[in-house]
């Protein structure tokens, strides 16, 4: 009757009646969700293990850990899902939107990237980079039933005690935000490639990318932010071996372990970097470099 009364074109009444044929299990979802929350918690987590196991155990960061945490962790992670219907060839992720949620596939297919991606899988994992920017787009090829984690949702979750999965999730956030940092300087590179200008070889090329990695820097490296970027590696590494020598536990820690790392990994790609520049300018000469746990 509403669509009548708008007097809509065929084509959008017809657009229209399916998506609204589609939304019964939308419906059953929030019916569902209302009848969790009579359960008690031993059943809502028994139930929820079993609903999102066929998704879960694919996204890295959120496996492993004690049987009794990751149950917790399932039961609250499946009370902060939304029921989301898209219909065929719609937009769910826009180039240039932040990562603020991910989609878990209930039902249909999507494209990301030339990749077809359907029922049990998910989109969006960088919701756990903090002010994230995304660089992809994923667009529907049929209905898509999705499940939708909020990044508010999942740190209202972390904020329970759940130790194992904190660790991973702050694991895997830091080597994303160094693989899209590297993605962001190879898409740079081929831009620059693509110049009639451009006579570099592969080895201008691995200059160029590493300087970048450390911002640009000039011949006078004493000067350059190469040089600066060195310095403040080599004080790093000492404040960490210092830290060690007060507390030996330090090590066991996930944020010590995830510092240490990018630490070491900076380190051994200055050496790289200096190595290939012709000013004899060597890191591991100019101060010494304690050695990390």
């Amino acid at each position: 009757m509403l669509l009548q009364k708008e007097r809509l074109p065929k084509h959008l009444v017809i657009t229209f009646r399916e998506y609204f044929l589609h939304t019964q299990d939308l419906m059953n979802h929030k019916y569902f969700s209302r009848v969790l929350d009579t359960l008690s918690p031993g059943l809502k987590g028994e139930l929820g293990v079993y609903t999102s196991g066929e998704w879960i155990h694919r996204v890295p960061f959120f496996q492993g850990g004690p049987k009794t945490e990751h149950t917790k962790f399932v039961t609250a992670i499946t009370q902060h899902l939304s029921a989301m219907l898209f219909p065929p060839n719609e937009t769910m992720i826009r180039r240039g939107d932040l990562t603020d949620r991910m989609f878990i596939l209930s039902k249909g297919i999507v494209a990301r990237l030339g990749k077809v991606i359907g029922k049990g899988n998910f989109v969006g994992e960088d919701v756990i980079l903090s002010n994230g920017v995304r660089h992809y787009e994923v667009r529907t090829l049929t209905f898509v039933d999705a499940m939708v984690l909020t990044r508010a949702g999942l740190q209202a979750v972390l904020r329970g005690h759940f130790p194992h999965k904190m660790r991973k999730i702050r694991r895997a956030s830091i080597f994303l935000s160094l693989a899209r940092k590297m993605e962001y300087f190879l898409d740079e590179l081929k831009f620059l490639r693509t110049s009639p200008e451009h006579t570099w070889s592969r080895g201008d090329e691995t200059d160029w990318f590493r300087a970048r990695m450390f911002n640009d820097h000039d011949l006078d490296l004493e000067s350059s932010p190469l040089h600066v970027a060195t310095q403040s590696v080599l004080a790093a590494q000492k404040a960490l071996a210092a830290a060690v020598a007060l507390d030996s536990t330090l090590h066991k820690r996930d944020d010590f372990f995830a510092v240490s790392t990018c630490v070491k990994a900076s380190y051994t790609l200055l050496q790289d970097s200096c190595s290939r520049c012709h000013t004899g300018f060597d890191p591991s000469q100019h101060a010494h470099a304690p050695v990390l746990p």
